[in-house]
């Protein structure tokens, strides 16, 4: 089988944010090997820019936007960017957490504050933003949402997923790893996630 062809994203404009390390940055490389045009987004400016050279030593078409996830707005502004720049958004790929790596009644308001920030509310404004662009390009290539953040947890330990055709539902994937290629017009159920039985420590 021709895994080139049936992954084929050429055409398709991909952003990828937390791309500067880790599981983002493999994905920016991977989006681009494949094709599509990818922006790289992520606060970490060092970073950004050699995670930006080593997708274009690849051969790779990629730019880099700096984004810090967890200030309001900018989520929001990086979309309308991307948007603006290239005229659509067809994948979405969200990584940036953190974990507060202490006992619960450490915890200060400060840290609870910064976490709700990045994880919850700036993940939530971005995939949303993004969303929105993705559902007014109807009739298109399929769009794509991806999550995929579990500090500690390692690749693939947990993440959101969802497809989004050319109407405009919603395909969502709870506790499932990043998939951010998806076969063209192929639709998804939802599934929910297989926890273990929970046991108190």
């Amino acid at each position: 089988m021709d895994y080139r062809r049936l992954l084929d994203l050429e055409g398709q404009v991909a952003l990828v944010v937390g791309a500067a390390s880790g599981i983002g940055r493999a994905s920016a490389e991977a989006l681009a090997a494949f094709g599509a045009k990818v922006v790289l987004a992520d606060r970490d400016q060092e970073g950004l820019e050699a995670a930006l050279a080593a997708v274009r030593a690849q051969g790779g078409e990629a730019e880099a936007y700096p984004l810090d996830l967890a200030a309001r707005g900018e989520a929001e502004a990086v979309v309308e960017r991307v948007h603006r720049d290239h005229g659509r958004l067809d994948t979405l790929v969200s990584t940036p957490a953190i974990n507060l790596r202490k006992p619960l009644l450490d915890y200060t308001d400060e840290e609870v504050d910064r976490v709700v920030d990045l994880n919850l509310k700036g993940t939530l404004r971005l995939l949303r933003a993004g969303g929105r662009v993705m559902r007014e390009q109807r009739g298109g290539k399929p769009h794509r949402l991806c999550l995929h953040s579990r500090p500690g947890g390692g690749a693939g330990a947990g993440g959101l997923c969802g497809h989004q055709g050319g109407d405009p539902a919603d395909h969502a994937h709870p506790g499932r790893g990043a998939r951010p290629f998806r076969r063209a017009g192929q639709r998804h159920r939802p599934r929910a996630h297989r926890n273990p039985p929970y046991r108190p420590y």
